[in-house]
């Protein structure tokens, strides 16, 4: 025989041998018993009973009282209003960005500024045009 022949022939071979070891498996059949064994480990149980006692605490907290009522102040009603509002909260931490560049000891990039002096650049474009960006977000489809 040839030595392409016998090559063919172990190819073969050990295709054969691949699929009688190699077993068929359900992936689906296999998901839902993983799912299956960690639902119904004691760690899966303790981690759910933590989350009910923190998620109850949270609803009853005097902080989530605290938070819902800056969230519900703090949010303006209008496009426009909303848009200049998230454009000054992004000047305000892009100024502190470069603040804190400038007082940071040891060397940094000579083009770390670039990125919140864009940010900050872009935010005060937001505000001055608040209002045909307010429209933009309202007429596109979510």
């Amino acid at each position: 025989m040839t030595r392409t022949r016998l090559l063919r022939w172990s190819r073969l071979a050990e295709a054969a041998v691949a699929s009688l070891a190699a077993p068929r498996i359900d992936v689906a059949a296999s998901d839902r018993q993983a799912d299956d064994l960690v639902r119904s480990s004691s760690l899966f149980a303790a981690g759910r009973a933590c989350g009910e006692v923190v998620g109850a605490a949270w609803r009853d907290s005097i902080t989530r009282e605290l938070v819902s009522r800056i969230e519900r102040e703090a949010i303006p009603p209008s496009g426009a209003r909303r848009v200049r509002a998230v454009a000054a909260v992004v000047t305000i931490a892009a100024t502190a960005s470069l603040m804190l560049q400038l007082i940071t000891p040891g060397a940094i990039g000579p083009l770390n500024w670039v990125l919140p002096a864009a940010a900050a650049v872009s935010a005060l474009a937001a505000i001055l045009w608040a209002d045909p960006i307010a429209r933009a977000l309202k007429d596109r489809k979510p």
